[in-house]
């Protein structure tokens, strides 16, 4: 991650003050998403950040770093609310970079649909390992027609190309976030996120009921 959004983290205190400018939006099923509503006198300051080019919230809990973008809708009532849209998943080190998981039976397909005969070993959003099984398999040098079929029968489109080889069995893929559904894979990923690390995730719906 090249750009520098350390001074855009919100610690605590701000994070507080932010729940406070918000009322809960009453959920009808359990909250899958981070829905506020508005305040009514408060829509001014809605429009004000509606004008900016990005909006978004940075949370950090210990090594793992959240950016949620911020979307504006209107419910039924005309009343507009902040909605915290599926975050994309950093983890500190040298640098930011994106959180992997390991992939939870997730099949790369050919351009013609059918199953490839490597394993996914682990995704993130700009990337993805792949297991060479055989030593005389040929693997693709571009994923252009490929896509992933996620455990839900959804069907990624995917772009990138070979970043390099790992080791005599594992080869890494480099993605183009621009020319892929990555919508769906941060859902996705944001999913197992929350499976393994309960405690991130309940800290960050506690925001939802602030």
């Amino acid at each position: 991650m090249k750009q520098d959004k350390s001074h855009a983290v919100l610690n605590p205190e701000e994070m507080d003050f932010l729940a406070e400018l918000m009322s809960e939006k009453p959920p009808s099923n359990p909250p899958q998403s981070l829905d506020f509503e508005v305040v009514a006198d408060q829509s001014g300051f809605l429009t004000q950040l509606g004008t900016a080019n990005t909006l978004q919230v940075v949370a950090r809990f210990g090594a793992h770093h959240f950016v949620f973008p911020l979307e504006i809708s209107v419910n039924d009532l005309g009343v507009p609310y902040l909605r915290f849209a599926t975050p994309e998943i950093y983890e500190a080190g040298q640098q930011l970079r994106y959180w992997r998981a390991e992939a939870q039976s997730v099949t790369l397909l050919s351009p013609q649909g059918e199953a490839l005969p490597f394993e996914v070993i682990d995704l993130s959003v700009s990337g993805l390992s792949l297991s060479i099984t055989k030593p005389d398999q040929h693997v693709p040098l571009q994923l252009e027609q490929h896509s992933l079929l996620l455990p839900d029968g959804t069907e990624i489109a995917l772009k990138g190309k070979i970043s390099r080889f790992v080791d005599s069995h594992t080869v890494a893929y480099q993605l183009e976030q621009g020319g892929m559904e990555s919508g769906a894979l941060r859902d996705y990923l944001f999913q197992i996120h929350r499976d393994q690390h309960p405690e991130i995730s309940q800290e960050i719906i506690r925001y939802q009921a602030a």
